[in-house]
This record gives structure tokens, sequence and C-alpha cells, in this order.
């Protein structure tokens, strides 16, 4: 008897193994197609094998198949599944943190990254990671400072690398040959071409793409290029293929190379490869400057700090260099491709390995000497939860071109980014920030927009780079602003920072009532002189009140007159003076007569201005000083003298030797009198005579000529401390020589008397007498001469000397 329980146990346990057989053959074609880098075949095969199974390395190769694809959603399906799999090793922890990322799930991604942290495998790129997402999540707040939009050359395959090349520009594209020949089984695609896109509206897409002509494009892959300035020389990468032969690696693998190419009338000719090519890794990616002499390239080299760093060549004469690595401030564990060099040296390139916002992200270095310095994130908008790459900038503008996967399949996009300008207006006094003050920017098209500063004195304005705009500011005791600001000062996705100093409206001004000293009543129109390097005259109103506005950095006088009264002048200046002011003179005028001396104090022989001259102004009848001023910048004083005695002025200044003007014949009947005066100033030498003073006959007293040249002397040695004289005595030649040497130091001893009678110290006084010794003239002992004539030995001689 049949024993039908243990035929339909065996029956089911053949079926169970002979699907568990079948599984295990999927896998295991599954994994070859995955060795061979077969994606798309290895997943259909993945994917049946596991419908039925559980194998943790497929599905570990599933979900990396997946990614390789930028299937992200896939891949972190799979990975999911695999970290919640018993045995899994910890990096597929890391792997699925990145799909998470890439799929925007940046706190999920975050838990994932610390998960990996914990486990103490590769804390370096864990704690990247966790940064990442923290950059990530802050980063997508500011989400409006990109303009950005699809370019109608994008097909359903893969556009990217877009080049300015004459009117258009060239880019990388799938090739459009049908036939499995020409098909990349690593991920379905067809291999890429470089091909040249122009606007054309008279197609339906608004584009026409082409092939680039020439030798540029084989049968595997032409990928990224760069241009030289001139738009006559390429630089591309292409798969390893030389003379229609596909070189290999050790490792059976086709590395990529860099070639360049020149253009000979329309077509791309005499392909040449670098010298840095090598079989055994890839160099692509090249990113020429604008003078063309350095290249940025990306390469996976061996000694690298991860998977593809960028390297630097400069052109040395007219052969390329050794290639040099850019360093850790670009190149990360990760991977850096695709570099631009901008116009001002500025590069930019993308990186796996930065804190960003996905798998591929937009970065930008400023160049620091020969090299660059640390790599900063371009911001969200240009860059997204997916791959981000290739940009190129238009030349002058804050718009260019770059490539991206967010929307499925690799595209290019056209990018506009706003710049912000940040201006504060601060007190240029104080550095102090001023809050409220009404600005306004005006760009070339008369587009105003108008801000008022927070309470940091700041405004914040979204501007477009390229242009210029005029600001203007005002408020408060502010002299009203007017700037420009250029947004070229700031560098590719650099925003501009501006400060701008306000002055306050420094308003100067002298004011004051004249009155009647002994009634103390008002005196209307009378004349208010204010003279600084212009001469105003203002007269006072009904009240005695007079007002005038003044310049800043100026010295000024005020000359109060009405006929009948005596003036009075005031002195002031407005020098350093940074705050509003009003100076205040009230003139007491009292009855008499006057005259009024506008004097000038040059030096001699340059006749220029001499300012600081004290210029005294000394009573003829009793020597006294009766007042005195100063002369300003200009060389100008003013003195109010008593016409009724004779005066005398003598000015005096440190390095000078005093000089003395007479005021003789004054018109004491008029009560305006004015009367100019010009005051000549040598600058003293030691050794320099001076002075001489003479005597009458047999006389030895100081004549009243000779005190007012001594008088000059007095004052002479007041302002200039540090001089001494001396005082050199001599007699005419009648007489003995014992009486005459006699009389000579009398002379000399009287003149010195004088001197040390005015408050001078007889150590800085020195005298002697030399007798008949040192005539002047022929009027020596028996010749006969006139009075006159012997009058002129008849001296003192003053030089000046200096104290010890």
């Amino acid at each position: 008897m049949i024993n039908f329980r243990l035929l339909i146990g065996l029956l089911a346990f053949a079926l169970g193994f002979g699907t568990v057989s079948a599984q295990s053959r999927l896998v295991k074609k599954g994994d070859k197609l995955y060795e061979q880098m077969v994606y798309p075949s290895a997943v259909k095969k993945y994917e049946r094998a596991l419908g039925k199974v559980t194998d943790l390395r497929a599905m570990e190769r599933l979900a990396d198949s997946y990614e390789q694809l930028s299937n992200f959603a896939k891949a972190e399906q799979w990975y999911a599944k695999v970290v919640g799999s018993n045995g899994a090793s910890p990096v597929n922890l890391l792997r699925y943190g990145m799909m998470l990322k890439a799929n925007g799930k940046y706190d999920e991604a975050r838990k994932a990254f610390e998960s990996y942290l914990k486990t103490g495998a590769n804390t370096s790129t864990a704690a990247r990671m966790v940064e990442s997402c923290d950059f990530a999540l802050e980063g997508k707040k500011d989400s409006l400072r990109y303009q950005i939009s699809p370019e109608p050359c994008n097909t359903p395959g893969s556009e990217f690398g877009p080049v300015l090349h004459k009117q258009g520009m060239i880019i990388v594209r799938e090739a459009r040959t049908a036939g499995r020949r020409f098909l990349n089984l690593r991920n379905n695609n067809n291999f890429y071409d470089l091909y040249y896109a122009e606007r054309n509206p008279k197609t339906k897409s608004g584009v026409k793409v082409k092939k680039l002509k020439g030798q540029v494009n084989r049968k595997f892959h032409e990928g990224p290029a760069s241009i030289s300035k001139d738009q006559s020389h390429l630089y591309f990468t292409r798969s390893n293929y030389v003379k229609n032969k596909k070189g290999r690696a050790a490792d059976q693998l086709s590395k990529l190379k860099i070639f360049s190419a020149d253009l000979v009338r329309g077509k791309w000719k005499n392909v040449t490869g670098m010298p840095f090519n090598s079989d055994n890794y890839s160099s692509g990616h090249p990113a020429l400057s604008s003078d063309g002499n350095t290249l940025v390239f990306a390469c996976n080299i061996p000694g690298g700090f991860g998977g593809t760093d960028l390297y630097v060549c400069r052109k040395e004469g007219d052969a390329w260099g050794t290639p040099s690595n850019l360093g850790s401030a670009v190149n990360t564990d990760g991977d850096e491709r695709f570099p631009y060099i901008h116009d001002n040296g500025t590069l930019f390139f993308a990186s796996t390995g930065l804190p960003g916002f996905g798998g591929l992200d937009i970065f930008v270095s400023a160049p620091e000497g020969n090299n660059w310095g640390k790599a900063v994130n371009a911001g969200y908008g240009m860059n997204s939860a997916k791959d981000d790459f290739s940009i190129t900038w238009l030349p002058g503008k804050s718009a260019g071109y770059f490539a991206s996967n967010r929307a499925g399949d690799d595209n290019i996009y056209m990018f506009k980014r706003q710049m912000l300008v940040q201006g504060t207006l601060v007190d240029k006094q104080t550095g102090k920030p001023l809050p409220g003050m009404a600005v306004s920017l005006l760009d070339a098209s008369n587009q105003e927009t108008k801000y008022t500063t927070d309470a940091k004195g700041s405004f914040t304005h979204v501007a477009e780079s390229g242009k210029e705009y005029l600001i203007t500011a005002n408020g408060g005791e502010y002299i009203p602003l007017r700037d420009r600001i250029l947004t070229n000062e700031a560098g590719p996705l650099q925003d501009l920072s501006k400060t701008f100093s306000m002055e306050k409206d420094l308003i100067l001004s002298v004011s004051g009532i004249v009155t009647d000293a002994a009634t103390n009543q008002p005196i209307p129109g009378a004349t208010v002189r204010v003279v600084s390097s212009k001469d105003r005259p203002y007269t006072t109103d009904a009240q005695g009140k007079y007002f005038a506005k003044v310049e800043p950095d100026q010295e000024f006088a005020v000359i109060v007159r009405k006929p009948g009264y005596v003036p009075q002048i005031f002195a002031f200046s407005t020098d350093g003076k940074r705050k509003s002011e009003e100076f205040k003179f009230n003139a007491a005028l009292v009855q008499g007569a006057a005259v009024l001396v506008e004097g000038k104090t040059i030096v001699n022989e340059s006749q220029l201005p001499l300012a600081g001259v004290t210029v005294r102004d000394i009573s003829a009848n009793t020597e006294n000083e009766m007042s005195a001023s100063i002369s300003r910048k200009d060389g100008r004083f003013w003195q109010v003298i008593d016409p009724r005695q004779e005066r005398w002025l003598i000015a005096s200044k440190v390095g000078y030797f005093a000089s003395r003007a007479e005021l003789l014949g004054i018109d004491s009947t008029s009560h305006d009198t004015v009367v100019s005066v010009t005051i000549g100033m040598v600058p003293y030498e030691v050794g320099a005579l001076v002075k001489i003073i003479y005597y009458d006959y047999n006389k030895s007293d100081i004549k009243k000529l000779a005190s007012r040249e001594l008088l000059e002397i007095v004052y002479f040695l007041e302002d200039n401390p540090e001089a001494s004289v001396e005082l050199d005595s001599y007699t005419d030649a009648r007489g003995g020589d014992k009486f005459n040497a006699q009389l000579s130091q009398r002379r000399s001893d009287a003149a010195v008397a004088y001197i040390v009678s005015k408050r001078i110290a007889a150590s800085r006084v020195a005298a002697k007498g030399y007798g008949e010794a040192n005539l002047v003239n022929k009027c020596k002992e028996g010749v006969t001469c006139t009075e006159e004539e012997h009058s002129a030995n008849r001296r003192t001689e003053i030089r000046i000397t200096k104290l010890n």
C-alpha cells in the first residue's frame, strides 16, 4: 500500500529543494553580473532570487546595484532590509544613511550615522556624515538664493558637463546610436559623446544639438571637457581608447584619460593624450584656467586622500609639468570631481566627502597664492539631496549652468544666484551704528528700493551680481550719504558686506550782541567782519545782534566796528571741530578814537606768510607793552591802538630775529582809521650781525633811537630762550687809546644794562669794549673827517651767539 503521506512529504521536499536550488542559481548569476558591473541585469537576477529566499550578501549587492544606478529610493529600501538583518556589516549603516540623505531624509540619516558611529567603525567618516546632516538641515532653511530652470537641451537620457562655446555650449550627452554595441552595460545607457547645443527658435525644443565635428567622439565614453579662452583648444575626457583599441589596466578595467584637440576649420583635430595619463588609473574632468597655464583635473592615482582627488598641473614653457595633489583643503576620503576654474581664479568642484545636502554637492574654494583655500558649500538650491555637479559660469554674471539628477537622469540647469548686499551705516567719528536711517538703492534702470536701517544700522538687499547701485542715505543730524555699490567686488557665490560712514552735519557759527559799554544798550548797524580765508562783513540788527555760519578747519577773526567807538577784535579757530558749535562773542564798545591795524607777517626772503609771530604794541614814550596779538596761518594779525601817541610794533618768533614797525603820523581826527602793515622776518643765524646802535661824541648813554633797536633785542631774547647776544662797542679815532677803551666799555655796559633792565638774564648778554679798533671808514687818527663820518665809528655791534 502506498504511503501517501510519505510520498507527499518527499514530493514537497523535492519541490522545495528545487526552488532553493533555482534561487541559488539566480543569486550566482546575479553575482557574476554584479562583479562585471552589469548592474541592470544583476538587479533583475537578485530581485527574482530574493523574492523567494533571504540572502544577506545578495541584498547588500542589490542595494549597491540600485545605488550605482542612482535609484536611491530602491537602494534605501534594500539597505533598510540589510541593516535590519542579523549579521549585517556595520558599513551598511553608513550606506543606508547615505541613501536616506540622498532622498532628503536628513533626520533619519543622522540617526543611521549615529548608529554607525557607535559601532566604532570609521568614526571620522561617521562624524563627518552627522555633521553633514546638521549642515543640510540648517542650510535648507535658505532656499531662495537660487533661481533654477532646466535647459531645453535636456532629454530623458543624461546631459551634463556644460562648457560655453561660441553662441552655445558643449555638453556631454548619451550617444544617439541604436544597437547594443554602443550600450553601456553598467546602466543600460548609451555611452557619452560630446555635443554642441545652440538655441534655435525654429526648432520644436528651442535648441539645436549636434555632435562635435572631428576626431573627438569615438566608440566609448567622451566626457566632461574644458575649452581655452580663445575657443581653439579643447581638453576632454575619454575612455582609454586609442587607435581603435581599448586599453585595460591590471584589473581588466578601462580607465579614463584626458586628451586635447585643436579647432581646425570648424572641426576638432590633432587629438593628443596628456603626459600624465596612465593605463592603471583614471584621469578626467579637466578644468583649464582663463590664462591657459593651469589645469585642474580628477584622478584616482594611489596615494591620495580617498576615491577621486583633484590635482593641479601647470605649464612649464610649452609643456605640462608634474601634477600635484590639491591637498586636504579640497580633497577628502570621498570623491572630488568636476572641477571648474572661474575667470577670477576661484575653484569650483563637486564632492561627496564634504558637508553637503546629498551625494555630489558643488563646492567653492577661493585662490590662495598658487593653491586654493578651504572649500565652502555652494548652498541649498544649487545643491540638493541628489547629485549636483559640473558648474560653469556666464562671464561677469551671477548666473551659469550646472548638472543635477534631482529630477531623475542627469540634466543641465541654468541658475541665477541672488546676491545679498548687507550695508551698515555707522557714525564716522565713533563707529557706532546708525539705526532708523532712510536708505535708497537705485540701479541703472532707475528701479528704486527703499530700506530703513535696523537697530544694528544695517539693511539687506537682494542684488544681482555685476550690477552697480547708487546708494543714498539720510536722517537726523547727518550729512546725506551718496555712494556706489559695485557688486563685482564680491567673488562668485559670495555676498557683499559694505560699511558706510556718515558724518554729522557740522554746523559751525559765530554770534553775539554789540552794545554800548556805558549804557548797555544794543548798537544796531555796527559792522562785524568775520575774516578767515574770506572777509565777510555783517551788520548788527535792531537788537544789536549778529550771526554768521563759518567753515570747519579755519582760523577766524571777528572785528567789531562802529564809528565813534573803539573797535574790538575776537579770535577763534574751527580746526578739528567735528561737533556742531556756536561761538559767542559779545562786544561792549567804548566810545572814543582808535586805529585798527591790519597787518601781515612774512618771511623776508620768500615773501611767504609766517604764522605764530607775536606782535606787541609798544608805547614809544614809555616803552611799555600795551597789547599783543599772534599772527595766523596766513600771517594776518589785527591790533587796536590809541592814535594819540607814537607806537611801535615789535614782532618776534622762535627762530627768527625780531623786527620792528613804527606807526607815525596817524590821522587821529577819524574814528575809523585803518592802517595796513607788513612786517618782514629773518631767520636768525649764530654769529650774524643783527643790530648796530650809535652814540653821541664822547657819550655812552643810550639814545632814544638806540633804545628802539635794543628793545628788539629784548623781545628776540624773550622768544628765543636758547639764544644769547654779544655786544662789541667801539669809538672813533679821536682821543687817547686808554680813554677810548674805557669809553667803548662804558658803551657796552650801558647797552647791557638796558637789556638786563627788561628782565633778560645778564648771563645771556656779553659785552666788550674795543676802543678805536675796527674803524668802518678812513677816519683814523690824523685824517680829517666830517662829524657824520666820525659818528659811523661810534657804535655797538650786536651779534647772536648761543648759550652753552
